[in-house]
């Protein structure tokens, strides 16, 4: 796990340094969270974290990025608001652009399922507890898509 780049990568990745901080505190509070066993939370935080890192690159790019195939629209073909792109689609528009590498865009999917742990009957529905190899996936996967977001 590249931890100790990571925090790095967000003040040259965001441009709003308050928003930078709050992630290397999430990134950091994600260590702490997996040294705890709380594995269900640090696989929120580290979905959250990409969410964040997909959404200012897009952000940065608009016209690439709404011209996608992949981007949501609206029902009149219109794309959406960036703020209102569900995970899933950050992933896919960021792969289709070529900003994320296969490899990331492989292990995405299921961050951002886990993600939707956060809702207790979501777990229950899909019976789905993260363990330590999840967050280590969760970590390289988060880790490998900031290496290519800021290539």
């Amino acid at each position: 796990m590249r931890q100790g780049i990571i925090p790095a990568a967000f003040n040259n990745l965001l441009q709003d340094i308050k928003l930078a901080r709050i992630l290397i505190h999430r990134w950091v509070e994600s260590q702490r969270t997996f040294e705890a066993a709380a594995y269900l939370s640090t696989v929120i935080l580290l979905g959250s974290i990409l969410e964040e890192v997909l959404l200012a690159k897009i952000k940065q790019n608009p016209q690439e990025a709404n011209g996608a195939q992949s981007a949501p629209q609206d029902g009149d073909g219109k794309a959406l608001p960036f703020a209102d792109w569900p995970l899933g689609a950050l992933i896919t528009v960021a792969h289709e652009c070529g900003w994320l590498d296969g490899d990331v865009d492989d292990f995405s999917p299921a961050l951002r399922d886990y993600r939707h742990l956060v809702r207790p009957t979501e777990q229950q529905r899909n019976g789905v507890f993260p363990d330590a190899e999840t967050c280590r996936a969760a970590w390289k996967a988060v880790g490998a898509a900031i290496g290519d977001l800021t290539r």
